[in-house]
């Protein structure tokens, strides 16, 4: 589900970069995140001026149809120490700037939005980088602050408003190619706020060759440069006695509209969920870094006797035929999935269910009003509407910044969905996203909506879910109490996606590589095929 932090957005300038300097390095890089559900390619140049050096940087990002643009230049003193910031953002990701400037012994970082101009001033510490999601070029800068050297940093993020201690770690030597020559590398492990990176170079030249987040699965790599050995993963298969298959269930702008079928060995003919993503272009194992929440789900009820259906979204699939509501992103495809899968051989046509993830489990709840389903299971699905879920989301997020800039962080937050409800709001003030799209989606009562069914209903969330909240399951729990058929449980120590979390939760937790609970998986398959849930 997004967490539309609304605290960044016009553009705006910075003076004093030097200009007319000759280039020290240009490198480019090509990235990747969940296997290619995100990718994008770098290029940065490192220039010497007469006070020091300049940064300037081209990143460039594409998920499913949808391309994003980022732009960074920087500017250090002759010890690599920052002086000027300034980053960009435009396309799909919206449009959004940060600035940060050193004034003396401190660095004043802003990001400046129509409703409000949230300010941060953090102090200048020795080994001290600022710092992009996605970006090589600022872990270039790491490894020329740090001359290569293991110790303690402090990682500033201007986007975030943040700054935090880290620490690197010798992650020992690591073989590679480079442009097809024989290449000794070493490692060094960054660890930030729970998170892993891996960070390979070149000891002799601290060139930055690859940089690797394990829990997010992303891969920044210079073009050229090969680990020893590294091939492509082999495909998983799916457990003994269950088959997936393709199938096509609408035709979308005159191109077929493929889904996997997967069916368990027995019962036949066997009961069949539907399956709806939560926001953003999924794919159909809804990858979220390296996790594939979807498929664990899918192939954990064909073990169990349940047969399931799931395609890419319109979003990533045809992003060209997105309209930019909720009936065209989801519900309306899903109504057409609910029919197909009506008709499909081996299948019980009465006891066909939508399972719905995340913002798919509001679809789910429209799907159920325009087309027979046998029951919905709602899983991490919000149960007051978008602007309230949300507004919490900030908060999750700003947590940490300070009572102050947390309330004016909110106060700036209600001002926008304010606006948007009154049809007021500008792209600006949205990062770039359509203000109709957005009031699509706040408007949307998930309770009342669901008042309007009579299916029964699953109603499941993870404890650590911090992306929806405990008041969205007690609304829909309490709608499931009334409901004959129908159940809710929460699982403890699961995250969003319903993977086990071993740290303390938080919005990151779902980019730890992991698996649905088996518990979870059990749960919805003794639902639908005994009416009960298990002990």
């Amino acid at each position: 589900m997004r967490a539309l932090t609304m605290a960044l957005a016009a553009l705006v300038g910075m003076a004093g970069f030097s200009a007319g300097a000759s280039a020290q390095e240009t490198a480019r890089f090509v990235s990747r995140v969940g296997g290619g559900a995100i990718s994008g390619t770098e290029s940065y140049t490192i220039a010497d001026t007469p006070a020091g050096r300049d940064l300037t940087a081209t990143v460039t990002l594409k998920r499913g149809g949808s391309e994003s643009t980022l732009t960074l230049r920087e500017s250090f003193d002759r010890a690599w120490a920052a002086e000027r910031y300034e980053v960009n953002v435009s396309g799909a990701m919206g449009a959004a700037s940060a600035t940060a400037e050193r004034r003396q012994n401190v660095l004043a970082l802003a990001v400046k939005t129509p409703a409000g101009s949230p300010t941060l001033s953090v102090p200048v510490t020795p080994r001290q980088v600022l710092m992009e999601n996605l970006v090589a070029a600022p872990y270039q800068v790491l490894l020329n602050v740090t001359g290569g050297e293991p110790g303690a940093i402090t990682v500033v993020v201007p986007f975030q408003m943040v700054t935090v201690g880290a620490t690197l770690e010798d992650g020992g030597a690591v073989d590679g190619t480079l442009d097809g020559k024989p290449i000794a590398a070493r490692k060094l492990l960054l660890k930030v706020a729970g998170v892993t990176t891996e960070v390979c170079f070149d000891p002799a030249t601290r060139r930055l060759l690859r940089v690797y987040t394990p829990g997010q699965d992303a891969e920044l790599r210079r073009e050229g440069f090969e680990l020893a050995g590294a091939s492509a993963p082999k495909p998983a298969a799916p457990p003994a006695g269950v088959t997936e298959r393709t199938v096509t269930f609408r035709q979308i702008d005159g191109a077929p509209y493929p889904a996997v079928l997967c069916l368990p060995k027995a019962p036949s003919p066997a009961p069949l969920v539907v399956m709806l993503q939560g926001s953003g272009p999924n794919d159909r194992d809804e990858t979220i870094g390296p996790n594939k929440p979807f498929r664990d789900i899918a192939w954990g009820l064909a073990e169990r006797g349940v047969a399931s259906l799931r395609y890419d979204k319109r979003t990533y699939a045809f992003p060209k035929a997105y309209t930019g509501t909720l009936d065209s992103e989801s519900i309306d495809d899903g109504v057409d999935a609910v029919k197909f899968a009506a008709t499909l051989p081996g299948i019980d046509h009465a006891h066909v269910y939508v399972l719905g993830h995340s913002l798919g489990g509001l679809a789910a709840i429209y799907v159920a009003e325009r087309v027979r389903v046998a029951g919905l299971v709602l899983m991490a699905t919000a149960g007051r509407t978008m602007d309230k879920v949300i507004r919490d989301q900030v908060k999750e997020l700003a947590a940490g910044r300070g009572d102050a800039a947390l309330e004016e962080t909110l106060q700036m937050q209600d001002r926008i969905m304010a606006k948007v409800r009154a049809g007021t709001a500008t792209a600006a003030e949205l990062r770039g996203q359509p203000p109709a799209t957005i009031r699509d989606m706040i408007v949307r009562d998930p309770i009342a909506e669901l008042e309007k069914t009579h299916v029964p209903l699953l109603v499941l969330r993870g404890d650590q879910d911090a992306q929806t909240f405990p008041e969205d399951f007690d609304a829909l729990a309490a709608v499931a109490a009334k409901r004959p058929g129908s159940a809710s449980r929460a699982f403890p120590g699961l995250t969003h996606i319903f993977t086990p979390t071993g740290g303390a939760g938080g919005v990151r937790a779902i980019f730890e590589p992991g698996h649905v609970s088996p518990a979870v998986i059990a749960t919805i398959a003794s639902w639908i095929t005994t009416g009960s849930l298990p002990r």
